[in-house]
Parts: C-alpha cells; structure tokens; sequence
C-alpha cells in the first residue's frame, strides 16, 4: 500500500475514533431518574420487596445497596426480561467501566496485576452486562441505532453505562469462577439461554465475606493514582 492510503486508513481510523467518544460523551452524564420512575423501578426489579431498610441505589436496570468498608455491592437486584438482551453492539465502547460518584470510588486501575497474579482476581459484574439493553422507558427507541455507533436513546444508553460502574463489580476468581467453566459464567450462560428461549426472572446477588482475613483491591489508605500495580491493602 502507498504510503498516502495508509494515513488515509489512519485519519480514517483516527476520525472514527472522535466520533465514538464524542458519541458517548452524551451520556458520561445521565440525568438523575424521576421519583415516580424510581418507585417503577423498585417495584420492577425486586420482587416482594426491599431487601432492608437501607436505601437503595437506583439504576435503569437494576437495584443495589453498596458495602462501604469493603467496597463491593452487598447485593444487587435485576429483573430479567427476553427483551432486555437487545444490547448494542460494538461492545468495546459499550463496555467501558468507570467510576459512581454516588459511592465511595472504585476504579478499574484498582484491579490492574491482579489477573495475572496467583489469586487471578477479575473484575467482575454481579448484574452481568448482557442485561443492559432493551427499551428501558418504552418509548420505541433503543440505546444505538442498529449497525451504528450513534446513540438513538440516550435513557437507555444510561442503562448500559450504569451497568458498567465500577459500583456493580466485585473481585471474582476469573479460572474458577467468572470465566470459562467456572460456576459464575455457567449460571450466567444458562440464565441467558433461557431468557433467549423467552423466559424471564427475577434475581437477587451478592458477596459474601466470611471471618478469615479480607483482601482487597487497590488501597484506600493513600491517595489513588492512575499508573502502577495494584496493591493489597
């Protein structure tokens, strides 16, 4: 290839690029959720009720409390539904995780070693990023046009950036337990399976601690920095 078709390719590329941030820029800030829409929520993702007296954390598609001192949902509730597994594609811009400035700050670069050391720690979700999509607010449109980069909803699309807060993942075995045939994938594939087959649930999920010494990702006693190792507290 001449070299003047490559920076072409590369301004291509470059501009496409732009535009992809540029598109997901307009729901880096999604507005806040009405209080009718709120109890709509609730009463749609948790059924017989709120699991304590603690308020809840509300998102589009999901409820959660947050565990302060250890930094990870103590548990998070989802209704599930065939029509929710219309997700955008491209899923590498969809799939960016980031920071809830509504809990204590939790940051990918919190996890960056971890996977590959012995324990194999990986960041993972408790409500699974495959039921984030859907037309959350019933009003005819989805989150990205079909085929598209560009956001068509952005009230969904929010539904899919909250779904990636960092708010939403704990530390989990990735060998054993998140990934492959580990028993956290193998419930998530069968749930998506049959929703795919037109089931629908309701789901309830958590971490639990026991007594023996935590460990924790990142560090909470000095400030956080955007470069180097992850470290145990």
């Amino acid at each position: 290839m001449r070299n003047g078709g490559l920076a072409a390719l590369m301004l291509a590329a470059l501009a496409a690029t732009s535009w992809a941030g540029a598109a997901w820029a307009q729901v880096a800030e999604c507005d806040p959720i009405a209080p009718d829409r709120q109890e709509q929520l609730i009463s749609s993702h948790i059924f017989g009720g709120l699991l304590d007296a603690d308020a809840p954390h509300i998102r589009r598609a999901f409820i959660f409390a947050f565990d302060s001192d250890n930094l990870v949902p103590r548990w998070a509730a989802w209704h599930l539904a065939p029509h929710y597994r219309q997700l955008p594609r491209r899923e590498g811009r969809w799939g960016r995780f980031h920071p809830d400035p509504d809990v204590t700050p939790v940051h990918t670069e919190d996890y960056l070693g971890w996977h590959a050391s012995a324990h194999n720690f990986a960041r993972g979700h408790i409500v699974p990023f495959f039921v984030a999509g859907g037309d959350r607010n019933e009003d005819g449109r989805f989150a990205s046009h079909p085929g598209s980069l560009d956001i068509d909803d952005p009230d969904d699309a929010c539904a899919v950036f909250e779904i990636n807060a960092m708010s939403n993942i704990a530390p989990q075995y990735h060998s054993r337990f998140n990934g492959g045939s580990g028993l956290w994938y193998q419930l998530e594939t069968k749930l998506r399976q049959l929703a795919d087959r037109g089931r629908q649930f309701h789901i309830i999920a958590g971490t639990v601690f026991t007594d023996d010494e935590i460990m924790r990702i990142g560090s909470r006693d000095v400030p956080w920095t955007p470069r180097g190792s992850a470290r145990q507290c």
